[in-house]
């Protein structure tokens, strides 16, 4: 078996066996308000990244991101974003 070098959230390089990989599509979003950047932390690193996440297969993009940005930052998607919550800020 051939395994492929990943990186871990930390930023630690750890060895993966090609067939314990498993696809998982994702969505994220750019929203920009007020010439600002909306942005999500990682809990456990406190990086930060944009809106998203995984999505599951067939579920509609447009389905997705109302929920999404509904349930954890509060905005309607696609009209003008208006505020944020704890685990969303604009940069």
């Amino acid at each position: 078996m051939s395994a492929v070098e990943c990186i871990t959230l930390d930023g630690r390089k750890k060895m993966i066996q090609k067939d314990s990989l498993v696809f998982r599509p994702a969505v994220y979003g750019i929203v920009v308000h007020d010439g600002k950047v909306l942005l999500m932390t990682v809990r456990h690193t406190d990086k930060y990244h944009p809106p998203g996440g995984g999505i599951t297969v067939g579920e509609r993009i447009q389905q997705w991101s109302h929920a999404h940005y509904s349930q954890f930052c509060s905005l309607s998607p696609f009209p003008q974003p208006g505020g944020g919550s704890s685990a969303c800020r604009y940069m």
